[in-house]
């Protein structure tokens, strides 16, 4: 009985063991791999999952279990080049557990195709194999919440500041917000943009989590003008395609007008069309002058009266008498005969007045 009960107690032993190790007489054993759970998942972007594979063994002497000795797994996703997950190690059990790889891209969302493939090592007597049906993963968007807010009390801010946040699922599952960036844009009245800034959004800090970013405009503004403020973020490209999300309302913000005083004392800013202007008017003004000037000058030649200077006079000629030049406006004497009557006649009137004075003195004598 005993050496019955030994040999029954062995003959489990070994048929157990079969279940485990192919025997070692075996070569190029066909394998199986297949998806667990009929290949159907379905998970929100950014989360932490998983796809359970199985590598099995089955011939006419039994089923036996792929170790991790035995061969790697290769995973291949429909519209990717390449393995998307190489070599990946079979768990005891011939279990393999399918999750996105820390240096690969996670999948955005979407529903994808993934096939596997069973790679037998080297001396290994198993043969390579192919999922038959491929399983079917789905990713799904997250969502996520922008806000902005405008500050522009100056007993808060000094200057006009938009104060950016995010929440939401996403951050609600991976307590962190999404990479990106966001962008701060300001228009004039007259539509003309006036600034524009850019800032990354912090993943992580010193505290941990992770608040509100701000973003003051640091830019010159025109006083008593009015602005409209639009706050867009941009997710990371890695992260875009699997969250989705609306960008907050514009808003806008008008700043004070100058005072009296300040209008006086602050610089006085001048166009450079106004200077161009004024340098045209101003040679315009000076080649009017010119020509006005000279003109002028012209018709005041024109109406000065003959020069006085003296020029020689011909006196007219008797026949057989020279003639004799006057100069400046003496009267010509006419013959020699006129000139001696001329002087005669002089003569008589200077007797005649000496006459007349000598009468003059000898009177008081007489009485």
């Amino acid at each position: 009985m005993k050496r019955l009960a030994a040999f029954a107690l062995g003959a489990a032993i070994v048929g157990a063991s079969l279940t485990v190790t192919p025997p070692a007489w075996a070569a190029d054993i066909p394998t199986t791999i297949a998806f667990a759970n009929d290949g159907e998942l379905s998970v929100p972007f950014g989360s932490e999952w998983d796809l359970p594979i199985r590598v099995t063994s089955k011939s006419d002497r039994g089923t036996y279990d792929v170790t991790t000795n035995d061969g790697t797994v290769d995973i291949f996703v429909e519209g990717m080049p390449g393995e998307y997950v190489t070599a990946a190690t079979i768990y005891p059990g011939g279990m393999v557990y399918f999750a996105p790889p820390a240096n690969e891209p996670a999948l955005g969302a979407g529903e994808y195709s993934i096939t596997a493939v069973f790679t037998p090592a080297a001396g290994s007597d198993f043969a390579t194999s192919k999922t038959k049906k491929a399983a079917v993963v789905t990713i799904t968007t997250i969502g996520v919440t922008p806000a902005a807010k405008l500050l522009t009390d100056p007993s808060v801010v000094t200057v006009p500041t938009v104060r950016t946040s995010l929440s939401g699922e996403f951050v609600d599952d991976t307590g962190v917000p999404p990479n990106g960036t966001w962008t701060v844009t300001g228009t004039d009245s007259a539509g003309t943009e006036a600034f524009s800034i850019t800032a990354d959004q912090p993943t992580e800090s010193d505290e941990g989590a992770v608040g509100p970013l701000d973003i003051p405009i640091t830019s010159t503004l025109e006083p008593g003008e009015t602005y409209e403020v639009r706050t867009v973020f941009t997710a990371d490209p890695l992260i875009a395609r699997g969250i989705e999300f609306e960008n907050p309302a514009p808003a806008s913000f008008s700043t004070p007008s100058l005072t009296p005083a300040e209008v006086l004392s602050g610089p006085v800013t001048i166009s450079m069309w106004i200077v161009v202007l004024n340098g045209v008017l101003f040679i315009g003004l000076v080649v009017l002058l010119v020509l006005v000037l000279g003109v002028w000058s012209r018709g005041r030649v024109a109406k000065e009266p003959a020069s006085d200077s003296q020029q020689p006079v011909t006196a007219p000629s008797l026949e057989g008498t020279p003639t004799v030049a006057a100069i400046g406006n003496v009267t010509p004497v006419a013959s020699i005969e006129s000139a001696a009557a001329a002087s005669h006649t002089e003569s008589a009137s200077d007797e005649s007045v000496s006459n007349e004075d000598d009468a003059e003195n000898d009177a008081p004598e007489r009485e």
